[in-house]
C-alpha cells in the first residue's frame, strides 16, 4: 500500500456541535503551557516562574514538548476524523498530567526547605515561601486535558455512534448509481454514410 492511499479522501472542518471535547483538551493543554510564565514559587515581594533559577533543575522544557505534542494529535485527529490520533494524543496529555504532579512536589518540597532554612535566621522568619498560582493552575489544566481525552474516547467520537455526533464527515458515502438510459430509441438508426444515389447516363 503506497502512501497516498493511506492518507484520508478528505479533510473535515472543526465543528463544535462534534468537536467540542477535542477542542477543549486542546484549549486546557494550551493553557497549561501559559502557566509556565506566572509564579510558581513566591516568598514575601519575591517570586519566580517556572524558568526561575530556584527552578532550573526541573525546567520546563518537557512540558513544552508534551502539551505541543497533545495539541497537535487533537489537531489531526479533527481535520483526518481518524480516533487513532486521539490514542495518540493520550500519550503525550498522560505525560503532561505526571510531570505536573512532580513539578506540584518538587516546587512543594524546594519551598518547605526554604521555610527550614530561614527559621533559623531571626530576621527572615516571617516570610514564608509557597507554591504559586501558576504552578496550581497548570496542574488544574493538565488535569482537564486528560479527563476530556479520556472522555472523547469513552464517547466513541468519530464513529457515528454517539447522537452527539450526528452525521460525521468520515463515514463513506454511498456511490451514486448510473442513471438509466432514459434517451428514446432513434427509428430508424442513421446511416453511417448517406445512400448512393441512382446514376444517370448511357449506362442505365
Amino acid at each position: 500500500m503506497t502512501i497516498s492511499a493511506r492518507l484520508p479522501r478528505q479533510w473535515h472542518r472543526l465543528e463544535a456541535s462534534r468537536d467540542w471535547p477535542l477542542l477543549a483538551a486542546a484549549i486546557s493543554a494550551l493553557l497549561s503551557f501559559v502557566m509556565l510564565f506566572p509564579p510558581w514559587l513566591t516568598g514575601g515581594d519575591n517570586s519566580q516562574n517556572a524558568f526561575g533559577d530556584a527552578l532550573q533543575s526541573a525546567g520546563p522544557a518537557l512540558i513544552i514538548v508534551a502539551a505541543v505534542a497533545t495539541i497537535v494529535s487533537l489537531a489531526v485527529a479533527v481535520v483526518t476524523a481518524d480516533r487513532q490520533f486521539v490514542r495518540l494524543a493520550l500519550v503525550p496529555s498522560s505525560i503532561l498530567l505526571a510531570l505536573y504532579v512532580v513539578k506540584v512536589a518538587d516546587v512543594s518540597e524546594l519551598a518547605d526547605a526554604y521555610n527550614r532554612l530561614a527559621a533559623s535566621f531571626a530576621d527572615s522568619a516571617d516570610e514564608k515561601v509557597g507554591t504559586g498560582v501558576g504552578l496550581w493552575l497548570g496542574f488544574v489544566f493538565a488535569l482537564v486535558t486528560e479527563i476530556f481525552v479520556i472522555y472523547t474516547l469513552v464517547s466513541r467520537w468519530g464513529t457515528g455512534e454517539a447522537p452527539s455526533y450526528p452525521g460525521f464527515g468520515g463515514r463513506k458515502q454511498p456511490p451514486y448509481e448510473t442513471p438509466p438510459d432514459t434517451e428514446p430509441p432513434r427509428y430508424p438508426p442513421p446511416p453511417d454514410h448517406p445512400p448512393d444515389l441512382p446514376r444517370e447516363g448511357p449506362d442505365r
